[in-house]
């Protein structure tokens, strides 16, 4: 007659919960010479496991971890004015050199369309400058996540 043994897991199963376990591994254990030494050992394990003191550390875990943790970032940045400026700058660029060539933008088109112009120009430098600041401020916070430690 061949008889399979049970595994680890369904001894160990048989260990921690008798109620719930199989019956098939409760009768094999009853029967099993094998499964039946296997079970005594892992009880004397376990049961020698939770006489065990808890370890004691020989350092101070919390000094160790807190000094891996990134410290807050103060709330004036030199990185955000530099933005802002360069920001600032680039919308005085556009907006000189409109003033300066208005004469040309004013001979091409009529002088309805050279207000109208002007506002969606004004709106379109607005957006762009946003949109840019926005994009070099997303940089930044990615060179900064890769830069933490």
């Amino acid at each position: 007659m061949k008889t399979d043994h049970l595994s680890e897991t369904e001894i160990q199963q048989y260990i921690f919960d008798k109620t719930n376990c199989n019956n098939r591994i409760a009768e094999h254990i009853g029967v099993c010479d094998n499964c039946k030494a296997a079970v005594t050992t892992y009880q004397l394990l376990f049961s020698e496991i939770k006489q065990l003191p808890n370890p004691i550390f020989k350092f101070n875990l919390s000094a160790l971890v807190l000094a891996q943790v990134p410290q807050k970032k103060p709330i004036f940045s030199w990185s955000d004015l530099f933005s802002y400026f360069m920001a600032l700058i680039l919308i005085l660029a556009i907006v000189i050199s409109g003033y300066l060539f208005r004469g040309y933008l004013t001979a091409i088109l009529p002088p309805v369309f050279s207000s109208l112009l002007y506002q969606m120009a004004t709106t379109a430098i607005t957006i762009t400058s946003f949109q840019i600041l926005g994009i070099y401020k997303e940089y930044q916070r990615q060179t900064e996540i890769l830069n933490i430690y």
